[in-house]
């Protein structure tokens, strides 16, 4: 299973059984699961995500999601020498 990044959006999220999709920037949609998600702050509808790709059993897999935000800030305080 080999994993490709991608940067897409959250379309759907069903809080209650944790799990939903995001649409790549490309226009294909990925399943997602709230174990694959790596931010603190709750999966939502319209966050901007960066995730890696892979073609799971049942199709389309999302894993190792995380806010694009959160990526943004990790790089700023590299930077800024934090």
């Amino acid at each position: 299973m080999s994993a490709k990044q991608q940067t897409g959006t959250v379309i759907s999220w069903n809080r209650e059984r944790g799990f939903g999709f995001i649409q790549a920037t490309n226009g294909k949609n990925y399943f997602a699961h709230i174990r694959d998600w790596m931010s603190d702050d709750e999966p939502t509808v319209g966050h901007i995500v960066i995730f890696e790709s892979v073609l799971a059993d049942k199709g389309p897999k999302a894993i190792n999601i995380y806010l694009q935000s959160d990526i943004e800030s990790g790089a700023n305080a590299l930077k800024a020498g934090v």
